[in-house]
């Protein structure tokens, strides 16, 4: 499948998810109001978990990548380790039960030695430069993207800190294959270098937890992909088999931040 077949696929998928989650929020809610009305002798005794329209959150990242179950397959993306990095992001809660936020990332995951076998083959491919692949080299991730969150503590466990959520998003991210860590020389494969701007999504759970009414302790924890292969761009940069060396990048994303409403 071409890149941009993939890309809208992965577009439509994904606002399906959206339209889906925010019609849902809207509708408990209203449902939520129905049943309230004309009975003035009962009181909704849940207090909101939001009290602000407004919050900023960070959060510190752990990547954990997604390495491709096939045999004879070498590509660089697998031979990535856990990677770390940071990010903060500005929500709005347009209701109680949900949020739409803007975040900003920056992270990455370097490569390993655990395929000796594999890099040497990589290797190969990439012998017109005068650098190899090593265990110094890293895959830098970062990037922006928008988020819908969809809250479930008042309906699931009313009365509770914690505040489970789905959550979805849409990410634009900046990547490239580094020689020697972040901030080094970008790889190279016949002169062109192994960088790029593309799209990618993620998609998970998670939960807050109220420490006071306007700060929360917030995890979560998402499956990510961007996209960062591209068949017309690496074309010949493949293994005897026609395995790509280079493919679309995806990992468990693991946040773990603070939410502090203003």
């Amino acid at each position: 499948m071409r890149p941009m077949h993939r890309f809208l696929s992965l577009v439509t998928v994904l606002s399906l998810v959206l339209i889906c989650s925010g019609a849902f929020s809207i509708a408990v809610a209203e449902e939520d109001s129905f049943d309230s009305f004309g009975d003035e002798t009962v009181e909704d005794v849940t207090p909101a978990h939001h009290s602000s329209f407004f919050a900023v959150s960070v959060f510190a990242q752990h990547l954990v990548p997604i390495h491709i179950l096939k045999q004879e397959l070498y590509d660089v993306n697998d031979l990535t380790g856990g990677g770390f990095g940071i990010g903060g992001e500005f929500r709005i809660y347009p209701m109680d039960e949900l949020a739409l936020s803007f975040g900003a990332i920056r992270g990455g995951m370097p490569i390993v030695g655990d395929k000796p076998g594999d890099m040497a083959l990589i290797n190969n491919g990439l012998r017109l430069n005068d650098t190899d692949l090593t265990t110094d080299a890293f895959i830098q991730l970062d990037g922006f993207y928008l988020s819908l969150i969809n809250y479930l503590g008042n309906k699931i466990m009313p009365g509770s800190r914690f505040n489970p959520y789905f959550k979805t998003n849409l990410m634009y991210m900046d990547w490239a294959l580094l020689e020697n860590g972040r901030g080094s020389d970008i790889m190279t494969y016949s002169e062109d270098e192994i960088v790029g701007n593309d799209i990618g999504v993620a998609f998970g759970i998670g939960t807050e937890y109220n420490l006071t009414s306007d700060l929360k302790l917030d995890w979560s924890s998402t499956w990510t992909y961007v996209t960062t292969g591209d068949e017309i761009k690496w074309e010949g940069f493949q293994h005897e088999n026609n395995s790509f060396m280079w493919t679309n990048t995806h990992f468990w994303n693991m946040n773990l931040g603070l939410v502090y409403g203003l």
